[in-house]
């Protein structure tokens, strides 16, 4: 439910604060660690040769499969400590901390 409402709010355009990238190069997420504000954007961008996803632990987001170019907007409305990993190269990972 969580993941609905954020996405809701992402594109009816309500939500509000500042937007965070993440770049995925290298077979690593960059920054690895970002710290937000509950509602902030978070935008994932892959410019890596291969396909990726950053996906949650907790289920608090899941970007999908990204393909080489392509980025994803998510909004994480819960706080707390949010670890994620691709789902293809497990070895990738990275934390999302929600204020």
């Amino acid at each position: 439910m969580t993941s609905i409402v954020a996405l809701v709010a992402l594109l009816s355009g309500s939500a509000s604060g500042r937007t965070h990238h993440i770049s995925i190069h290298d077979m690593m997420f960059d920054p690895s660690t970002v710290t937000v504000r509950k509602g902030d954007v978070i935008e994932f961008t892959n410019t890596d040769t291969v396909d990726h996803t950053a996906t949650s632990k907790e289920k608090a987001f899941d970007t999908g499969s990204l393909e080489r170019g392509k980025s994803k907007r998510v909004v994480v409305s819960k706080r707390g400590t949010f670890p994620y990993s691709c789902r293809f190269h497990i070895t990738m990972s990275g934390t999302v901390i929600v204020r």
